[in-house]
């Protein structure tokens, strides 16, 4: 399995946009500097500027965590005043200079982002983010203000497939432009489905959604960073709620900004000049609830009012002694036959579920007994909810400290282990899972101590996962 976006490769696609977009300004005399951007107030210098500053940040959030929480600090009270005062500190410098800095910054962003530790975190203005992720909003800086650049000069930047860690991380982030608004974001999952340069189709969310965003790649990075209007995009939405959202989509926080009015710019070359259509689910489709394969990211759930910080209390170290005891959180059909495997096993079984029903049901089947908290921690603990609720549980256990191994049994995989990622949970004690037995039928009663004798079950590992040795204790 390759988890979306590995570091290297966001990296090496960050340090070539970086010196991309300073030949774009390298040649360009003082008048070209001065020149205003589609950003009311802004020049080309301001926009390198301002990214110059961003990647300083970065560099140094990776670097010097002492030093960062400074900055950070000023930010946090007056973050418009903190990018203001950044502009003022290097777009004070002759233009050489100047680009001099941003390629100098740039590349030691990426040289301290690939240094971060593996499993390790890197500290934020509202959240640690791993490097991946703080690397892929780099990359989402870079497209935004390369944009204003390319738009001033009249160049037409040629799209790439590096546009793919972008689209990724506005998947993510897509509750962003909810928020800025002071709106719920949805419960409701998404389907994006964008077309890369090259022809590949990049998908992200449930097959089965009712709102799902289609078209070209370049199109809807332009709509994230509002650097286009829609109506200028050959986006099409589908579902009410996908609609809305081209309105208020950016893939980054605070302020949204003016944004870009219909034909301020000629549409993209591959965009119709009708406004992006809306088509409504069908009506044959019964209200969307994700199959077992079908997986939604954090974004696609409301946000808690506070979000925890990531999990300081780690798994212990995983060893490789005798499978004891479990936890089997969620008691379907899936969740119970693990844990009746178990129990047949000679394993002391927990269980958790949301309904205390459901786990007081699987416990009369004779798959465990219900969990209590005075209970150590467990040698396992088996994740056998929804997709969409995989990391949120995970990131639950991990803090409460119920085991010292965690796995899950979703079908999809990309997805959930960047999420875990991107919420902070413990990857050395997390090893993805996947149970090949089919789908679930419905109904606990279904489970079968015997659904999985014989057959595969895939392990996931992130880089940072200790040997197989010291988390295979026990094969169904």
């Amino acid at each position: 399995m390759t988890v979306q976006n590995p570091l290297n490769d966001v990296l090496k696609d960050l340090a070539i946009e970086i010196e991309e977009t300073a030949r774009l300004v390298e040649g360009l005399d003082d008048s070209g500097w001065a020149a205003a951007t589609p950003a009311p107030g802004w020049s080309v210098a301001d926009q390198i500027a301002h990214l110059t500053f961003i990647f300083h940040l970065a560099g140094t959030a990776a670097s010097d965590g002492e030093a960062f929480a400074k900055i950070a600090a000023g930010a946090s009270d007056d973050f418009d005043g903190a990018v203001n005062s950044a502009l003022r500190q290097f777009n004070q410098f002759p233009p050489a200079q100047l680009l001099g800095r941003f390629r100098a910054l740039g590349q030691s962003s990426v040289e301290s982002l690939a240094a971060v530790p593996a499993g390790q975190v890197v500290p934020w203005l509202v959240n640690p983010l791993p490097p991946t992720v703080l690397a892929a909003a780099g990359i989402m800086e870079i497209f935004g203000h390369g944009q204003d650049i390319a738009d001033a000069l009249g160049v037409r930047r040629e799209p790439t497939d590096r546009l793919r860690h972008l689209a990724f991380f506005a998947f993510l982030t897509r509750d962003f432009g909810y928020l800025s608004r002071g709106l719920t974001p949805p419960a409701e999952p998404f389907r994006i489905e964008v077309t890369s340069p090259a022809g590949e189709v990049w998908a992200f969310g449930p097959e089965d959604a009712a709102n799902k965003i289609t078209g070209p790649a370049e199109d809807f990075c332009l709509l994230v960073t509002r650097r286009r209007h829609r109506d200028d995009l050959a986006l099409v939405a589908t579902g009410e709620e996908a609609d809305r959202w081209l309105d208020i989509a950016q893939a980054y926080r605070g302020p949204a900004g003016e944004g870009r009015t219909p034909g301020q710019f000629p549409p993209t070359t591959t965009a119709t000049t009708e406004p992006a259509v809306t088509m409504p689910p069908s009506s044959a489709r019964s209200p969307p609830t994700p199959p077992a394969a079908a997986v939604r990211s954090r974004s696609a759930r409301p946000p808690p009012a506070r979000r925890p910080p990531p999990v300081t209390r780690r798994a212990s170290p995983m060893t490789a002694t005798p499978l004891r005891t479990a936890v089997v959180i969620g008691c379907g059909a899936t969740g119970t036959s693990v844990a009746l495997a178990l129990t047949g096993a000679g394993v002391e079984v927990a269980l958790i579920d949301q309904d205390p029903r459901a786990a007081a049901d699987a416990a009369a089947l004779g798959a465990g007994t219900p969990w209590r908290p005075a209970l150590p921690p467990a040698d396992l603990v088996v994740v056998a909810t929804p997709p969409s609720a995989v990391v949120d549980v995970l990131y639950t256990a991990q803090a409460r400290g119920l085991g010292r191994v965690y796995t899950d049994t979703a079908a999809t995989k990309d997805i959930i282990c960047a999420d875990a990622e991107l919420r902070g949970c413990d990857l050395k004690g997390y090893v993805p899972g996947h149970p090949s037995a089919g789908p679930d039928a419905p109904g606990r009663a279904t489970a079968d101590a015997g659904r999985f004798a014989g057959r595969p079950w895939v392990l996931c590992p992130y880089e940072t996962t200790p040997p197989p040795g010291h988390w295979r204790p026990w094969t169904p």
